[in-house]
């Protein structure tokens, strides 16, 4: 059975609970920057200290930020790089904050392992991701959006890419990308199937077996 994870626990200086104390009708801007001294005179994540200064007496709500197109696109590119407690320290959100963007964008914890982000690509391909979201809108690029209308979430498949890469040659500029990088990509960074492991493993074992015979005689 496995064992239940013990909660973390967060110490806090007399320093931080004085702080609180003193400014327990704080709000809007006022709230944010109180969380702010809280975090930086403990070093504890910023959920956990607005919730203790709830448990202090704290009455007001954090202020909604809405979340621009800019932000949506750069918790995308964050989310390819870190994990989600860390992508919410860099863009100052909640982690709750964060997964409820995913959840809108169609973000799992589970990605597809056949397909790329746009953002992931993008980097892939050294090009800005804005010149990728245009091969999309154009339709040379083929994509599935795995987010809303809103907030869109397009995902390339390996299929989509080589017909692209065959029919669109001169968009990827093959002066900076030449075919070891795009071998790259197809190889290592798209997992190979099921199927393709398997012909690996047999032709591995005939070129052992023929080893084998040729040391005999």
């Amino acid at each position: 059975m496995e064992q239940r994870r013990k909660p973390r626990l967060f110490k806090w200086s007399q320093v931080a609970r004085d702080v609180v104390r003193s400014n327990l009708n704080a709000s809007g801007v006022g709230l944010q920057e109180l969380i702010d001294r809280i975090a930086d005179e403990t070093g504890n994540p910023r959920d956990a200290c607005l919730r203790f200064a709830r448990q202090l007496g704290l009455q007001a709500k954090r202020a909604y930020r809405r979340w621009s197109q800019a932000e949506v696109e750069e918790l995308e590119r964050q989310l390819e790089l870190h994990k989600v407690r860390t992508v919410a320290i860099k863009l100052r959100r909640t982690p709750a904050q964060i997964y409820t963007m995913m959840h809108r964008m169609g973000i799992s914890s589970k990605t597809a392992a056949d397909s790329l982000s746009m953002y992931a690509l993008a980097r892939l391909l050294h090009k800005r991701p804005q010149v990728v979201r245009k091969w999309i809108v154009s339709g040379e690029l083929e994509a599935e959006n795995e987010g809303t209308e809103k907030v869109p979430r397009f995902m390339i498949s390996q299929d989509s890419l080589r017909t692209f890469c065959k029919n669109h040659r001169e968009l990827i500029d093959a002066g900076r990308l030449d075919r070891e990088r795009l071998k790259f990509i197809f190889e290592y960074i798209f997992p190979r199937s099921h199927q393709d492991l398997l012909a690996v493993r047999e032709s591995k074992k005939e070129r052992e077996a023929f080893r084998d015979h040729m040391g005999e005689q």
